[in-house]
């Protein structure tokens, strides 16, 4: 699908389709699964992975503040302190699942470190993806991954990625 149809704030001045999939995934994740640990291995494992995704954004957000060569500027405002402590936050997040709790470890049925493991396997495995998309395949196949910025006519961007032949 495209991007121009997920970043879409028609009719309602809000992205109604990603809003949509969102909720969809929500929804799925609430009611398919049993109850007992097999809910809270899928809740965590849905939760779990954000920690790391909102860590890596706030890095972003500091570098882009702290590296003037950037030129780097937008219509919404951070603030580096809060920036610092919501990164901090995202890091304890991310690291203390790893930690063994003292007591059973097998509490819910499954080993404590299951679900970070899983969770940063599929942080990973998207990364392999990534590296495959844009750099291996390319490669192979002859052509260059061109990213395209558009701005629809209620000032909505999206960005399309089309393949490109090399010459």
């Amino acid at each position: 699908m495209s991007s121009l149809f997920w970043a879409s704030i028609k009719p309602f001045g809000a992205p109604a389709p990603a809003l949509f999939l969102h909720w969809l995934v929500t929804v799925v994740v609430l009611l398919a699964p049993p109850a007992g640990p097999a809910y809270n291995f899928i809740v965590n494992l849905y939760t779990y992975p954000g920690a790391w995704i909102n860590g890596f954004v706030c890095g972003g957000l500091i570098y882009l503040q702290w590296k003037k060569s950037e030129n780097w500027s937008s219509p919404w405002h951070t603030y580096l302190p809060i920036t610092v402590l919501y990164l901090l936050a995202n890091i304890f997040l991310a690291i203390t699942p790893f930690i063994p709790p003292n007591g059973n470890w097998n509490a819910e049925g499954y080993p404590y470190y299951v679900f970070p493991v899983v969770g940063v396997g599929v942080l990973l495995l998207g990364a392999f993806y990534w590296v495959c998309w844009t750099k291996i395949w390319p490669a192979i196949g002859g052509y260059k991954i061109v990213a395209t910025r558009i701005v629809d006519d209620q000032g909505v961007e999206a960005i399309r990625y089309r393949k490109v032949k090399n010459h």
